[in-house]
């Protein structure tokens, strides 16, 4: 089963202080939620998957180190 985890960055913020706004196993849950989160003062938005039994997080990828 795959996990959908959308982080955000409010209007303003560095990148590196992203939150995590959702986590999810249904893909179209998360456009029904950046354009609240847009409303909320979100602008940028990234998103990362993980599938049981398959991934494994590898914490030296750039994308998932928020310095």
């Amino acid at each position: 089963m795959k996990e959908y985890i959308l982080y955000g960055v409010k209007i303003g913020d560095e990148d590196w202080k992203s939150e995590i706004l959702l986590v999810t196993y249904n893909q179209a849950d998360i456009e029904k939620v950046k354009p609240h989160a847009t409303k909320e003062g979100y602008d940028r938005f990234r998103v990362a998957t993980f599938e049981f039994g398959k991934d494994f997080p590898d914490f030296s990828d750039p994308k998932l180190i928020n310095i």
